[in-house]
């Protein structure tokens, strides 16, 4: 019949649809009644077909949620309420049983539908738990997202993956439902995390859902071969539909039994064919449209069309009434009463005024009771806390004292029953008795009694106060957002930063405690925030100060702080952001991190000396950091290495060269550590070299890097020789103006930077091999380059050794090379090495590091003029024994003949 009525219905289909599926669910027990769940399922197969699953999905939904009300709540007071508040994050109750929804396919299609939306925040939290970096099974990863959104643990029978296991697992492959059963449970099965990472696999190791795995997979197999069948036997589809089934069926077990495809990294045009690639990406990319073309129409409308026909031979005549019969029994009652009598109530609270609305005074004034009663209730809460912590406290305490075993010692005197007793027996007794503390125990009773009292007095609470201020004044915030649309926004924008900036005065510690407060207060907070306080550029530096003078509440208020709209305070504001470093470095990063430095130094308004004033600025907030920053401090000094960065790489190569002698003035206080160099410098040039001191160094791999980052030429010859002449001077100087670098080197006081002056030095001489026709200009700028650290009088300690070996393999792979381009290099390179180490007083260490890196090169195509000769004689005659080696070295690899 009503399936009749439904294929009857013309245009009133949708309210004919609606209007059975309120009727069937308003029963009593309808989701345990097996007639009503088949009269459900046929309306539901209806809808499908005629497009109208939305009107069934919203009686669902509806009945959904009317039932979950109806249950007993699965957690505390205030778990209620909250999940009550929270969209998505409620606790999975279960609407109709498996069992039952297997006999009623296409109703437990939509039913699974309207659990896995109510779900929704739940499984997006557990995804996220699941493929985070810490390692969890599945039931800890459940509890732990259960316990973010302060709810009860579901088990995992309740979840909607398990139950469209448990569904297809039991329903029949011949009903038409069934791909589209399967659609759902792999949009679950794979869904993807914010990592891009999916948890399926996982779901079937948990205990209660591994026993699924098998009886999932031998179902997808039995549909396979029945849809083979069926497009073997004839029918009214066609061979192609089936043939399109079985794949998709077999593509199934092949998702299932497929790892990778819950990784981040795969690649999904690799799968092969087999696999469905095509119908996986709709999977993937969380597309919800069902695959209706793998529904058979024709089948399902056949089958209603053949009900409809079954109920047309039956013909419901009307019944034949006398009317002296209905009325005579109506004839001797009482006349009806009449309808009650209705009287004004008054209103459970007062609405602030409209006059009001606009004057900043009257506004607060009218308002602050309200916040004033909001926080005087999250004091009471707060003390009933503490008293309700003190009274256990105390309890714990007197129950360990309350009992006691005292040691007694008894004299008995037993009786002599013979004549054989020689005298009178005593016998020493000593034992333990239980003892209870008269004072601890009236001091435990007293203790319940104000717990109990405490107990009434909480619940005696009148909260209509409280609800009435909180409903006032979020009424009062709705009617002030409201009427920008009709008064000026400038006048309401005042009001509404004047009621911001007050309700900041009623949020602290209390109201922070108490859940019901903090949550008032953080909404009010965001939208006010939203709507007068962000974007704007008044309120910049009003919100900056609030943030300085209360750091607690800036996680709360730096989501409305927008300092880029103000680009002429942009550098004033980030001033006075760095006062609280090395007070409270934690609330300063939050502060950084909201100043796009990228668009601050792309504003029309921002000139060359505003740049160099945010690198000082930069510079000096850097300085005061430790050398080696701690865990705590590391985001901080990575902020300012990010905005260094910004600025190298604003209009490259403009501020290449101040941002290098910044670096290197920091360095030379040994205030910026060698790591800094890599992450605001280095990275800049497309470098990514190790700037730090390591035990064993790679540097033809960094080398080859360095060669690669400076073949497209972002830095030109004349710019290398500009840093090379700024280098060389600042270096120089240090070496000639410090007693200690006078006397023992430069690396006694910047040894910890070697590793970034190699990759410097070696990025350098790179540019000069790369644009430098002649060789002989390359070497001298190259061994100009190392000459400050290498060359001149005490170079370096013995005991700098093992980091000036650093360099000086450096400059071995530069000569390296050079040579390879030029063999003429060798003789470059033996004549410099013979004036500058072979006669002291060079330091025998010094010229025995240099030779033995030196030997390294190829010095069998190195072919000696006279110049080369008379220093070979020279040396062999005057020189030092450790360059008579060296020499005797190259003697030997030099092809004479």
């Amino acid at each position: 019949m009503v399936i009749h009525q439904l294929l009857q219905a013309g245009p009133n289909l949708a309210a004919a649809m609606g209007f059975w599926c309120r009727i069937l669910t308003a029963l009593k027990n309808w989701n345990r009644t097996a007639e009503t769940l088949y009269v459900l399922d046929q309306v539901v197969k209806f809808a499908f077909y005629a497009g109208e699953m939305k009107v069934v999905l919203t009686v669902l939904r509806e009945a959904y949620e009317e039932y979950r009300e109806s249950q007993p709540s699965r957690g505390s007071g205030m778990t209620a309420l909250v999940s009550w508040m929270t969209a998505g994050t409620s606790p999975a109750y279960i609407l109709i049983d498996s069992t039952k929804l297997a006999a009623a396919p296409w109703l437990g299609y939509a039913v699974l539908q309207v659990e896995t939306v109510s779900s929704s925040g739940l499984w997006a939290l557990l995804l996220d738990v699941l493929t985070a970096e810490k390692k969890r099974t599945f039931e800890e990863g459940l509890k732990k997202a259960a316990q973010k959104l302060d709810m009860s643990v579901p088990t995992v029978p309740d979840l909607p993956l398990f139950r469209l296991a448990e569904v297809i697992i039991a329903v029949s492959v011949e009903s038409e439902i069934f791909p589209l059963l399967c659609q759902e449970f792999f949009r679950l099965f794979l869904q993807r995390s914010v990592n891009h990472v999916s948890i399926g696999d996982q779901f079937f190791l948990s205990n209660q859902a591994s026993k699924l795995l098998k009886p999932i997979k031998q179902k997808l197999r039995d549909a396979a071969e029945y849809y083979r069948t069926r497009g073997a036997a004839p029918s009214e589809r066609s061979l192609a539909f089936f043939e399109d089934l079985q794949h998709a069926v077999r593509a199934f077990a092949l998702w299932m039994d497929e790892p990778k495809i819950h990784h981040a990294n795969f690649y999904l045009p690799s799968l092969p064919r087999e696999y469905q690639p095509e119908m996986l990406s709709t999977v993937l990319n969380a597309h919800s449209e069902p695959w209706s073309h793998f529904v058979d129409i024709q089948t399902v409308y056949a089958s209603m069309r053949q009900q409809a026909e079954h109920w047309l031979p039956f013909e419901v005549r009307p019944v034949r009434r006398r009317s002296g019969l209905l009325s005579s029994p109506i004839r001797g009652l009482d006349t009806p009463l009449g309808p009650p009598s209705t009287y004004p109530a008054a209103s459970p609270f007062v609405p602030v005024d409209a006059s009001s609305l606009f004057d900043p005074s009257k506004i607060l004034f009218a308002l602050r009771p309200d916040l004033t009663t909001i926080q005087e209730a999250a004091k009471a809460f707060v003390n009933r806390v503490v008293e309700h912590g003190s009274l256990d406290g105390y309890f714990l305490e007197l129950i360990a004292e309350l009992n006691t075993n005292v040691e007694k010692h008894v004299t008995v005197y037993p009786t002599c029953h013979k004549s054989q007793c020689s005298g009178p027996a005593e016998i020493e007794l000593s034992f333990k008795e239980f003892s209870r503390n008269d004072a601890v125990h009236r001091a435990y009773l007293q203790n319940r009694e104000e717990w109990n009292n405490m107990i009434l007095r909480a619940q005696k609470i009148d909260l209509k106060p409280l609800v009435t201020s909180v409903v006032r004044f979020e009424k009062a915030i709705s009617l002030l957002i409201n009427s920008t649309k009709t008064c000026s926004p400038a006048r309401v924008a005042e009001v509404g930063a004047v009621l911001f900036y007050h309700m900041l005065v009623f949020i602290g510690q209390e109201s922070d405690e108490h859940p019901l407060t903090r949550k008032f207060f953080h909404s009010c907070v965001d939208v006010l925030g939203q709507n007068f306080i962000a974007n704007q550029k008044a309120q910049c530096r009003p919100l900056l100060d609030t943030c300085l003078n209360n750091p607690l509440a800036i996680p709360m208020l730096i989501l409305h702080f927008t300092p880029n709209i103000v680009p002429q305070e942009f550098l004033l504001m980030y001033k006075k952001s760095q006062t609280l470093q090395g007070k409270n470095n934690e609330a300063l990063i939050q502060l950084l991190s909201t100043f796009d430095v990228k668009r601050f130094l792309n504003e029309p308004s921002v000139n060359v000396s505003s740049r160099m004033e945010f690198l000082s600025t930069l510079a000096y907030g850097i300085s005061q950091l430790d050398s080696s920053p701690s865990f705590q401090d590391s985001p901080l000094f990575e902020i300012y290495c990010q905005h260094i960065r910004n600025l190298v790489e604003f209009r490259f190569p403009l501020h290449l060269v101040d941002v290098l002698r910044c670096l290197l003035d920091l360095s030379s206080k040994t205030v910026f550590p060698p790591s800094g160099w890599s992450s605001c410098f280095f990275s800049a040039l497309g470098i990514s070299a190790q700037t730090e001191n390591v035990a064993k160094d790679d540097w033809e791999r960094d080398f080859t890097g360095i060669r690669e980052a400076m073949a497209d030429g972002r830095i030109s010859l004349e710019l290398a020789l500009v840093i090379a002449q700024l280098i060389n001077h600042f270096f120089g100087n240090i070496r000639r103006d410090n007693k200690t670098a006078k006397a023992f080197g430069l690396f006694s006081i910047l040894g910890q930077y070697t590793r970034v002056v190699a990759v410097l030095l070696l990025t350098l001489s790179t540019v000069s091999l790369r644009d430098e026709p002649k060789t002989e200009d390359t070497f001298a700028f190259v061994v100009h380059l190392f000459h400050v650290w290498l060359s001149e009088e005490h170079a370096f300690l013995q005991a700098d050794l093992p980091i000036a070996s650093q360099l000086i393999s450096a400059l071995r792979l530069v000569l390296a090379e050079l040579s390879a381009k030029n063999a003429d290099t060798l003789r470059l390179v033996w004549q410099w090495f013979y004036h500058s180490y072979s006669v002291p007083p060079t330091e025998s260490f010094v010229a025995v590091a240099i030779s033995m890196e030196l030997t390294k090169l190829p010095w069998e195509q190195f072919i000696p003029d006279s110049d080369s000769l008379q220093s070979f004689v020279a040396v062999t005659e005057a020189g030092t024994q450790e360059v008579r080696v060296f020499v005797g070295n190259l003697t030997e690899r030099i092809p004479w003949g």
